[in-house]
C-alpha cells in the first residue's frame, strides 16, 4: 500500500510544476506556432488559465491514480523479482517499470486523449469561449458521438508504445543514476539529479512516438477520418522532415528534468516515511 501512496503523492507533485510545459509541447507538436516562444505567447493571449492550463482538470484529478498504479506495481513487481531473481538487480528493475508502464495504460491512454483534444482544440479558434469541448465530460462525449465508444481508443497502440519500453528505461535509469551521483554528492542531490536525468533521456527517447500520438489524439470528436499511426507519421515527414517528429523537444528537456526531480523526491521521501511508520506499529 506505501507504494501506491507515495507515488499518487509524488505524481501530483510533479503535475503542479510541468502542467503548462505540456500544454506548450502539444500546441508545438499539432500546430505551426514555429517555436516555444511563438507558442507560449499565443497561449498567453488566452488568459494565463485558458491558455497554460487549459485541461489540466483531466490530469489533476486522474494523475494521483496514474501514479499510484505506476508506482504501485513497479513496487510489488520488483519485490517479486528480487525474491525470484536476487542477482539480477537492474534487469528486474527495468522489468519491474515496464510492468507499472503497462498496469497504468488502461487509464493514462483516455486521459491522454481527452487531454490532448482539449488543448488541441485551442489551436483552431480565436478564443478560447469558442471551443467546442468546454470540458472533459463534454470532450469524452463529443468523441463517444462521433466515434462510438471506440473513439476513446485512439492512440492507445501508440501510447503503448511509448509508456511501456520508456517506464522501463526511466526506473533503470534513475535506479543507476541517484546511487552513483549519491555517493558523491549525497542522498538527496543522488535522488534529484537522479530522478531528472531519467525523466529526460526516457521522454526524449519516444518524443517522435508521442509527436504521432499527438497528432492523431488531436483530430479525436473533429469528424475528421480516423487515421494510422503510419500515415500521420508520412504526413508530418513529408510536411516538416525528421524535424518534425522532434517538435516540442526543447519544451520536453525543459520540462522533464524537475518534473522528474520533484516526483522521484517526493516519492522515495513518502515511501521511506510510510515504511518507517509502518514499522513502528
Amino acid at each position: 500500500m506505501e507504494d501506491f501512496v507515495a507515488g499518487a503523492i509524488g505524481g501530483a507533485s510533479g503535475l503542479l510544476i510541468g502542467h503548462p510545459m505540456e500544454v506548450m509541447k502539444v500546441q508545438l507538436q499539432v500546430t505551426n506556432a514555429g517555436n516555444t516562444s511563438v507558442a507560449a505567447k499565443a497561449m498567453l493571449s488566452r488568459g494565463v488559465w485558458q491558455g497554460l492550463f487549459r485541461g489540466m482538470s483531466v490530469p489533476m484529478a486522474s494523475f494521483t491514480a496514474v501514479n499510484a498504479v505506476f508506482f504501485g506495481v513497479y513496487g510489488q513487481t520488483l519485490a517479486l523479482l528480487s525474491s525470484l531473481r536476487p542477482d539480477s538487480r537492474y534487469g528486474n528493475v527495468a522489468l519491474a517499470g515496464m510492468a507499472g508502464g503497462m498496469a497504468q495504460l488502461p487509464l493514462t491512454a483516455p486521459l491522454d486523449l481527452i487531454k490532448t483534444a482539449m488543448q488541441a482544440q485551442l489551436s483552431r479558434v480565436s478564443n478560447a469561449a469558442d471551443a467546442f469541448h468546454r470540458g472533459p465530460a463534454s470532450c469524452a462525449m463529443a468523441i463517444i458521438k462521433r466515434e462510438g465508444p471506440a473513439g476513446l481508443t485512439r492512440g492507445f497502440a501508440l501510447t503503448f508504445a511509448r509508456d511501456v519500453p520508456s517506464y522501463g528505461l526511466y526506473m533503470l535509469l534513475y535506479d543507476w543514476l541517484s546511487e552513483r551521483i549519491g555517493h558523491v554528492t549525497g542522498e538527496t542531490a543522488g535522488t534529484l539529479l537522479g530522478g531528472g536525468i531519467a525523466g529526460l533521456v526516457s521522454w526524449l527517447s519516444v518524443l517522435p512516438i508521442d509527436t504521432v500520438k499527438s497528432n492523431l489524439q488531436a483530430e479525436a470528436g473533429t469528424g475528421s477520418m480516423r487515421r494510422s499511426g503510419l500515415s500521420v507519421a508520412k504526413r508530418i515527414l513529408a510536411e516538416q522532415g525528421t524535424a518534425g517528429l522532434y517538435r516540442g523537444g526543447l519544451i520536453v528537456a525543459v520540462r522533464s528534468f524537475p518534473v522528474n526531480a520533484v516526483t522521484f523526491f517526493v516519492w522515495s521521501r513518502t515511501l521511506s516515511l510510510l515504511r518507517e511508520e509502518q514499522q513502528q506499529f
